[in-house]
C-alpha cells in the first residue's frame, strides 16, 4: 500500500482551499472554525508558507464539504479532469488567481438563464478577439 507524505502534497493545496472556500462563499475564520484551527494558521495554509497535517487538511476538506482526495487532485494540476469527482468536473481550473475565482463565483451565482447568456456573450466576445488577431489589429 502506498503511502501518503504530506510533504508530498504540492504548495498548491493552499491555492486550492482558498479558491474553493471563496466560491463557496465562507470566510477564513468560518473554515478554521469548522475545522479546529484558527483563521491565521488557515491563512498561512492558503498562502503557502505552512503545509497541513494530514488530520488539518481532512478537517478542512470536511468544512468545505469535499473530500481530501478531492483538494489533492485538484492541488496536483490533474491533466484529465474527468479522473476528478464529480464536484470538480465541471468547476475544475488550474487557475487560481483572484480574477479566475471571482469569474467562477460569479457565474455560479447567477441564474441558469444569465449564464447561458453569459456563455454566448464570450463566445461572440472570443470570436471578435479572434478575428481582431487574425487581421493584425
Amino acid at each position: 500500500m502506498r503511502q501518503v507524505k504530506v510533504d508530498n502534497l504540492p504548495m498548491r493545496i493552499g491555492q486550492v482551499i482558498c479558491a474553493l472556500r471563496k466560491e463557496r462563499n465562507m470566510t477564513q475564520e468560518d473554515v478554521a472554525f469548522a475545522a479546529g484551527t484558527d483563521a491565521g494558521y488557515l491563512s498561512r495554509i492558503e498562502r503557502k508558507t505552512r503545509i497541513p497535517s494530514l488530520q488539518l487538511l481532512e478537517n478542512i476538506a470536511t468544512a468545505l464539504n469535499t473530500t481530501m482526495s478531492s483538494l489533492c487532485a485538484a492541488a496536483e494540476g490533474l491533466e484529465n479532469p474527468a479522473s476528478l469527482p464529480n464536484e470538480f468536473q465541471a468547476n475544475f481550473s488550474k487557475d487560481f488567481s483572484d480574477e479566475a475565482i471571482q469569474l467562477r463565483q460569479t457565474f455560479h451565482d447567477l441564474t441558469s438563464v444569465n449564464q447561458r447568456i453569459t456563455v454566448t456573450l464570450l463566445q461572440a466576445l472570443r470570436q471578435t478577439q479572434n478575428q481582431k488577431n487574425h487581421s493584425g489589429e
